[in-house]
């Protein structure tokens, strides 16, 4: 995650440094300073705002909420996290706030794995309305010195076709090339004196009868690497034999 800034917030406008990141992830701080102060002078439904800071190239902010959005929860602090430009196609973004000590929810991986909201002109704010509960924020080690520190981590999800244009399959004329090659055979048909080879297990797979011949006898460990074929001539026997493979053997004669 690319430092997008830091926003002070104590009394009046916010302050700091906001850089633009143009890569499609980054984080952004907000401090929230004289948070009894910022808590006593804000209303229910009333805010600060950090700077307007830019990831991925579209510009955001921050907003806290001290007392609540509204009235069902100004007992909480509400943050939110906003488009500050107009958009007219809605922005697929992934987003998290956390503690600046809370080191195990601003990993990559965990922003990554969070469910992306659509952000747009229509809908440009997301965010908690119960981020946290006051009284358990004034008791917990993240306020410090009447101040506290949010992290915005963002990640712009982008969209990756994984449409795979896949090319027609070969495998006939793998297996055809195979056959005709009589590389790798391993059973011998011996036919009126003539040799034939050929491989098992394709044999196996295209006829239950090759499949009960060679592979059932195989797992007996007594199958024979040569296999005699009596009363048939070796003319009628070749055309048979490539029947049972997939190929795209010339005609015999």
């Amino acid at each position: 995650m690319s430092f997008a800034g830091v926003s002070l917030v104590g009394d009046g406008e916010a302050v700091g440094h906001a850089i633009n990141v143009s890569a499609a992830s980054g984080y952004h701080l907000l401090v929230v300073n004289r948070y009894s102060h910022i808590k006593a002078t804000t209303p229910n439904g009333g805010k600060v705002v950090s700077l307007p800071f830019t990831v991925g190239g579209h510009r955001w902010r921050i907003s806290c909420y001290p007392n609540g959005d509204r009235s069902d929860c100004a007992d909480s602090v509400s943050l939110y996290f906003r488009l500050d430009e107009n958009a007219v196609e809605g922005l697929k973004v992934q987003y998290g706030f956390s503690f600046i000590d809370e080191l195990e929810k601003q990993d990559s991986t965990y922003i990554r794995a969070k469910e992306a909201d659509n952000f747009s002109s229509s809908h440009p704010s997301w965010g908690y309305r119960n981020f946290m509960k006051r009284d358990a924020l004034e008791k917990s080690k993240h306020l410090k010195d009447d101040c506290f520190t949010i992290r915005c981590d963002v990640a712009i999800a982008t969209t990756v076709d994984l449409h795979i244009k896949v090319p027609p399959s070969s495998i006939k004329q793998h297996i055809s090339d195979l056959f005709l090659s009589e590389e790798g055979t391993d059973v011998t048909f011996m036919v009126s004196g003539q040799k034939f080879a050929a491989h098992r297990c394709v044999l196996a797979a295209r006829s239950v009868v090759f499949k009960a011949e060679l592979l059932g006898s195989m797992k007996e460990g007594t199958v024979a690497s040569v296999i005699d074929v009596e009363d048939m001539e070796a003319k009628v026997f070749r055309p048979c034999l490539t029947l049972f493979t997939p190929t795209r053997c010339p005609r015999w004669r």
